[in-house]
């Protein structure tokens, strides 16, 4: 598939049903991926070093902590997605 087809069909199965059901598989996720959180920190230091030196030179530090910010979440979302397609 591509993308779109792609991220359409892990999200799918993550969003549907509203913010309790939502809540309900991120918390599986977690639970059959306890090394998550050290994933998702490492990842999340990875972006900041990689773009908010970039910051310096054109004075957006705030932007660039968001991007790094949502980038991490948007992975986890794709990881525990595809953890509840497979579940």
């Amino acid at each position: 598939p591509g993308w779109h087809e792609f991220l359409g069909e892990r999200l799918l199965y993550l969003y549907t049903g509203g913010e309790l059901p939502y809540r309900q598989r991120l918390a599986s996720f977690y639970r059959a991926n306890p090394d998550w959180e050290i994933q998702t920190e490492q990842l999340l230091v990875y972006w900041i070093f990689t773009y908010f030196c970039g910051a310096v030179y054109d004075g957006e530090i705030f932007a660039k902590v968001k991007m790094a910010v949502v980038s991490t979440l948007f992975i986890r979302d794709l990881a525990a997605g595809r953890f509840t397609e497979n579940e």
